[in-house]
């Protein structure tokens, strides 16, 4: 799909039912604050602790639900997920068994690493973006 002249429509996905559940949550406000605006326009959605699925404009969902929605509101899925459901590849193979046809993003650990300073050496410094 080529955009021009459009934003890339961006749901940065956090949360999920593991113990790192805030730090989850954390993370994707982080990236969701410091996408760039003028290129994307993102969004936030949480899968709560007992598996629902929190996504604008929706009611809370299962994951089934979710992955159809989800069609309708993002171009990407940017997987902020730690632990179970992110790390382990459970939300990838939900995606992929349902077909999604969505580009999904998701950091390893030195990528992440790496991003995380950068965008603390833009709040010292304030020059990145």
């Amino acid at each position: 799909m080529l955009w021009i002249n459009k934003k890339l429509r961006v749901l940065v996905l956090g949360g999920g039912p593991s113990v790192e559940h805030d730090v989850s949550l954390r993370t994707a406000q982080m990236i969701y604050e410091n996408l760039a605006r003028t290129m994307y326009e993102p969004r936030l959605a949480t899968i709560t602790k007992n598996g629902m699925w929190l996504i604008a404009p929706f009611l809370p969902l299962g994951e089934e639900e979710a992955v159809s929605k989800i069609k309708s509101v993002a171009d990407v899925v940017f997987i902020a997920l730690h632990g179970e459901y992110g790390e382990d590849g459970t939300v990838q193979r939900l995606f992929d068994k349902h077909s999604a046809k969505l580009f999904l993003w998701q950091l390893g650990i030195l990528a992440f690493l790496w991003l995380l300073n950068l965008l603390i050496a833009d709040q010292a410094w304030g020059y990145l973006w």
